[in-house]
């Protein structure tokens, strides 16, 4: 036999190389996909799932919101704001889809404190 080429070494190297580099990098993606896949699956049943803007917990049923509860949130928190932010908006936004209707003199308030924010 003879002995290999430095060329057939090399080959051979980079091929054994990229195998492991495929096994580390899947491997590795699944180490992270499947407890990502157990968290949703677990939160999901157990209606324990949060908001990344507002960190708040979002449930599947949305007659549970204290709409007057969550006013007070908010106007507390736009007390400790210098101005308008998404963190403040949007769940004020959601305040309107659920609860503006049954809640008239609370919307006039928001509505006056987010206007405030937008002149600072």
């Amino acid at each position: 036999m003879s002995e290999p080429t430095r060329e057939e070494i090399k080959e051979r190297t980079a091929k054994i190389v990229r195998r492991l580099g495929y096994v580390v990098f899947m491997g590795g993606g699944l180490l992270i996909f499947i407890p990502m896949l157990i968290g949703v699956g677990s939160g999901i049943s157990n209606d324990r799932i949060w908001d990344p803007v507002t960190g708040r917990p979002v449930t599947r049923d949305q007659r549970t919101v204290d709409c007057k509860e969550e006013a007070r949130r908010l106007l507390v928190q736009a007390g400790e704001q210098e101005s308008l932010t998404g963190k403040w908006d949007e769940p004020y936004r959601a305040w309107l889809v659920r609860c503006q209707e049954d809640h008239p003199t609370l919307y006039d308030m928001l509505a006056e404190t987010r206007q405030d924010l937008l002149e600072k």
